[in-house]
């Protein structure tokens, strides 16, 4: 069952509807430069001049391209804590002599309008462990590229 992390309000469909709209090779990009800026909170994250040319070359609206900026800038301000835990079962009932490792990763998400978090909770086998990590590398691999 999926857990929906952010209210479904008109503005945040209309503003992925402009995400979806959005030409693929400039959206990494965009996405780039907001992550760069994001831990600025008092600065801008495009000047005046930047966002006249922006709105030019994803051909959107004033009021759209401002609409887009706020929305992915709130989706990726929404991480906001990570607590881990690492359990080693030794033995069970039938078996005295085990190892199984097992992961518990707590992932606390910011909900400004309602001024709460939200925890996710994620549990992994070393297996399991092993192969989300290796898909965060990857994800590292093309931020790293986009700069």
């Amino acid at each position: 069952m999926a857990t929906l992390m952010f209210s479904s309000t008109p503005s945040i469909r209309k503003a992925v509807s402009i995400i979806n709209n959005l030409d693929g090779s400039k959206f990494p990009l965009l996405l780039s430069r907001i992550l760069q800026k994001l831990h600025m909170k008092d600065e801008r994250t495009f000047s005046e001049e930047e966002e006249e040319r922006l709105q030019s070359t994803l051909s959107l609206e004033v009021t759209d391209l401002e609409l887009l900026l706020q929305t992915l800038e709130f989706f990726l301000q929404q991480l906001d804590t990570i607590n881990w835990r690492l359990n080693l079962q030794m033995a069970q009932s039938t078996k005295t002599k085990q190892k199984i490792p097992n992961a518990m990763l707590e992932l606390g998400v910011s909900r400004e309008e309602r001024d709460s978090n939200q925890k996710i909770r994620m549990e992994f086998t070393h297996e399991e462990l092993y192969q989300f990590y290796n898909q965060l590398e990857t994800i590292q691999k093309q931020l790293d590229g986009l700069s």
